[in-house]
């Protein structure tokens, strides 16, 4: 698992875009993300591109979610951001 600084989630709370930042050591890898409800239903996910990725979240309800960030090799990383 990553060390909590090496992906940033901001802002939180969010109203229309998340944005992903992902430190340097990482870029050289695949991430992909899922969004998941309080309920952990998935309700969004992607590919992470770039080192600074935006995610709209305006169409998601208002509530607290969490996002999992995965790589190729199987490492995680649990975030919660709360969308108003």
């Amino acid at each position: 698992n990553y060390a909590e600084d090496d992906i940033l989630i901001f802002p939180n709370p969010a109203s229309d875009f998340i944005s992903i930042a992902v430190k340097d050591i990482l870029s050289n890898e695949a991430l992909d993300y899922t969004i998941y409800d309080m309920n952990g239903t998935r309700v969004g996910f992607g590919h992470i591109s770039d080192k600074h990725q935006k995610i709209d979240v305006s169409k998601l309800p208002a509530a607290s979610y969490s996002i999992q960030i995965q790589s190729e090799s199987g490492h995680t990383s649990q975030h919660a951001f709360l969308k108003i």
